[in-house]
């Protein structure tokens, strides 16, 4: 609403949808209701879509055309075309083979049975798990077969460390058969209850972006194996350059000697030495 409001103060008056109508720009660095115009993204008969930002996370803004009575103009365009009416789910088929990616992929899917909406909502389910945990059971097993039993037997325990709606939303998927239409929105409404109980701003940074509570700890920060590695490296390099260093006053020596003999291995032990020195430099 705040955005629709200063569309309609500052640039929008009553414009038709049609091509032929001006459209309203923003410039780069322009502030729309506290989002900062980065780019346009691309634009259409119904308005345009910028890259935005605000509050350090960055999205994609669509803004379309208002009229005068608040109605959105490709609202009153739609049409419903007659030949959809008669359109209706296929039944599903006997053998399609498996398809799919086994790490996310339905019990159905593992069966070769035909996937259908429940089977995106199953999908869906295991990739946004893995989201909260950062991984799932299954993640190093390579064999479908096994993928599928570890899928069937591990239930409501899944989620145990997700969110309680996650469980709830579980539940109704997995009712769910072929042909059956997902409540959508129950589980849109299960997201609104889990987002106000755990205070979630949508505004708030993404883990990996800057500002989060996670960047600086998980994103900026060395894991366990790259200190251990670094401190091995710096205890290391001393003692290396240390015995380079007495590896160099002997070779000196040896090409002290004004025998010709000896100036043959001293020329010998220089040009050794200048290729530790460039091996060092590296």
């Amino acid at each position: 609403k705040e955005i629709e409001e200063e569309f309609k103060e500052n640039r929008v008056e009553i414009m038709s949808s049609s091509s032929s109508c001006a459209k309203p720009e923003f410039e780069v660095g322009e502030c729309v209701a506290g989002f900062e115009v980065i780019k346009k993204l691309g634009s259409g008969g119904f308005g345009a879509v910028y890259h935005v930002k605000k509050d350090g996370m960055e999205m994609a803004l669509k803004t379309e055309f208002i009229d005068e009575d608040n109605d959105e103009t490709l609202k009153n365009e739609l049409k419903v075309d007659p030949t959809t009416l008669k359109v209706s789910h296929r039944t599903a088929r006997k053998a399609p083979g498996f398809m799919g990616t086994s790490k996310y992929c339905s019990v159905f899917a593992h069966d070769e049975l035909d996937q259908g909406r429940r089977d995106d909502l199953w999908a869906w389910l295991y990739s946004t798990v893995e989201l909260f945990l950062g991984t799932l059971p299954w993640n190093t097993e390579e064999k479908s077969i096994l993928v599928s039993k570890m899928k069937k037997r591990v239930g409501k325990k899944l989620f145990y460390k997700c969110p309680r709606e996650f469980a709830l939303m579980y539940e109704h998927i997995r009712q769910l058969k072929f042909d059956s239409s997902p409540d959508y929105q129950m589980m849109m409404n299960l997201f609104n209850q889990m987002k106000i109980r755990l205070e979630i701003d949508e505004s708030d940074p993404m883990d990996f972006e800057e500002g989060s509570a996670f960047f600086e700890e998980f994103f900026c920060g060395q894991t366990d194996s790259e200190k251990e590695m670094n401190s091995d490296y710096q205890s290391t390099v001393p003692d290396v350059l240390e015995s380079h260093r007495n590896r160099k006053s002997d070779i000196v020596t040896l090409g002290s000697s004004s025998s010709d003999d000896e100036n043959k291995l001293g020329r010998l032990a220089a040009g050794f030495n200048r290729a530790i020195n460039r091996l060092m430099s590296f």
